[in-house]
């Protein structure tokens, strides 16, 4: 008889529980939400160049067809209708020019207010056509400013006429930021 009297209030114990997991869940996602919702996406075009001494590139293997290192590009955009100063500092792993990077966007505006993000991604090179392209997604890891409490993310795609890494790169940066 225990048993049966047991399982009841255990029952009720666990349906008690659930419903407030399910509470605080639901108020949880409800504040989240609210936090996350980003402006309407805003695209951006970017011209990246890079000078020779910014870039630090090794080529090894039997054809040096892998590629490795480190360079900071440097662009400018146009956001909010202001002229902003872009910088790129990227790693790359490539083979046969494709493979993976890494690296850091800085967006600085006029009156000296930065947005930084980080930035993963995929670079994939055509070889007969010369042509490089470009997927990645940065994340706001921060900023100063107007954009100290700024979140959100960007998708970037890119492309290279260049079979040098850092010239003639062109990207379209896609935000979804909160405060911009």
């Amino acid at each position: 008889m225990t048993d049966i009297v047991l399982k009841p209030k255990r029952t009720r114990r666990w349906v008690i529980v659930a419903f407030a997991v399910l509470a605080v869940a639901s108020l949880a996602m409800t504040a989240c939400s609210k936090d996350s919702v980003l402006a309407k996406p805003i695209s951006v075009a970017i011209e990246m160049a890079s000078d020779p001494a910014d870039l630090h590139l090794q080529k090894i293997g039997s054809e040096n067809e892998e590629q490795y290192g480190f360079g900071i590009l440097h662009g400018e955009t146009t956001l909010n209708g202001q002229k902003v100063l872009v910088e790129l500092q990227c790693g790359i792993d490539y083979t046969n020019g494709s493979g993976p990077f890494m690296g850091f966007w800085t967006f600085r505006f006029p009156n000296g207010d930065v947005l930084a993000f980080d930035y993963t991604g995929d670079a994939t090179t055509d070889e007969q056509l010369g042509e490089r392209s470009i997927t990645g997604i940065a994340r706001v890891i921060g900023g100063t400013g107007a954009f100290v409490n700024t979140s959100g993310s960007a998708a970037i795609n890119g492309s290279s006429t260049s079979s040098t890494v850092g010239k003639n790169a062109a990207y379209n940066f896609t935000f979804h930021v909160k405060g911009l």
